[in-house]
């Protein structure tokens, strides 16, 4: 399994028409559905916003109002074929005024979806949890010292310290563990 490196954009031309593709890893659902309502407001012009995601087993796609499966599944099987996993691809559609057709939309939102995938970079897909670190002040160098080979997904320092770490399955009892040794609590 892999999935995208960063964000990165696709687009295919077709009788008028333009698909502009966007991909990008996401951790979640709700990060997949934010990526589709912020293109949306993107781009208020745009005739249709079609999206597919997949998180291993779960996967969710959306024809947006063209006719039934000539885009979300379109979308989706790119995905599938790519092996990708927390992965988000939307197209959007600016019609141009020709309609193409079933076999037209299925062709063009595959073809903007496999354009965005080929602009990134495939990764091998790693499993990671997110680990709530609450502590004082005080610990704050015992913590980063923990913490510097992870990604800090958020940190709030005001009356109590906390960072949100993303740190791989296979990895995160012995991180736990580590701050446990340290008296810095986690979660």
């Amino acid at each position: 399994m892999f999935t995208l490196s960063g964000p990165s954009e696709g687009l295919y031309k077709e009788r008028g028409s333009r698909f502009v593709a966007y991909a990008a890893p996401v951790r979640n659902r709700h990060e997949a559905e934010e990526t589709v309502r912020r293109l949306r407001v993107e781009h208020p012009d745009a005739r249709h916003v079609c999206y597919a995601f997949r998180f291993g087993d779960e996967k969710m796609c959306s024809d947006a109002g063209e006719p039934a499966h000539s885009a979300g599944d379109p979308i989706l099987r790119v995905i599938l074929s790519a092996k990708l996993t927390h992965a988000v691809v939307v197209v959007v559609r600016y019609f141009g005024g020709v309609k193409l057709g079933v076999p037209g939309l299925i062709r063009a939102y595959s073809a903007a979806a496999q354009d965005a995938i080929a602009n990134n970079a495939l990764v091998p897909f790693v499993p990671t949890r997110l680990v709530e670190i609450f502590f004082e002040y005080s610990q704050t160098a015992a913590v980063k010292k923990r913490t510097d080979k992870y990604k800090i997904v958020e940190s709030d320092f005001s009356e109590r310290c906390r960072y949100v770490v993303e740190v791989p399955e296979s990895e995160y009892s012995t991180f736990v563990d580590a701050l446990a040794e340290s008296q810095i609590e986690a979660r």
